[in-house]
Order: structure tokens, then sequence, then C-alpha cells
């Protein structure tokens, strides 16, 4: 597991991270005990071949995916 982050660097990041919380806040009626985020990842060629030694064509996307709790 990775260490927790007090503060993002990126800019993008910052307001993810407070948007996350203000709906999170806005329907628990409280703060989340932890934000978590995984970048948006397309696989043009080599779905599932990748553990079998085959060709793959993955590339990040700018989308992400965040989850509070």
């Amino acid at each position: 597991m990775t260490s927790p982050i007090n503060e993002p660097s990126c800019p993008t990041l910052r307001r993810a991270v407070a948007v996350e919380t203000a709906e999170f806040v806005d329907t628990y009626g409280r703060d989340p005990e932890g934000l978590w985020f995984a970048p948006g990842r397309v696989n043009l060629i080599g779905e599932h071949t990748d553990y079998n030694d085959g060709f793959v064509l993955p590339f990040a996307l700018p989308q992400r995916t965040v989850a509070a709790a």
C-alpha cells in the first residue's frame, strides 16, 4: 500500500480532492477517512495478453477514478 499524502502537489489532483471531499461531506455529513485514485488506461491491443508474453499497447488517459470512504 502506498503511503498517505497530506497535500497533493498537482493542481488537478488538489481540485479532485476538494470536489470529492465536498461531495462526500454533502452526502454523508462527515469528512472521508481516505481518498483513492486510479488513472485511466486504454489497451489498443493486447487485452489480457501481457501475462501470456503477448504484445500490448496500453496508454494512460487524463481521466481518473476517485473513491472516498
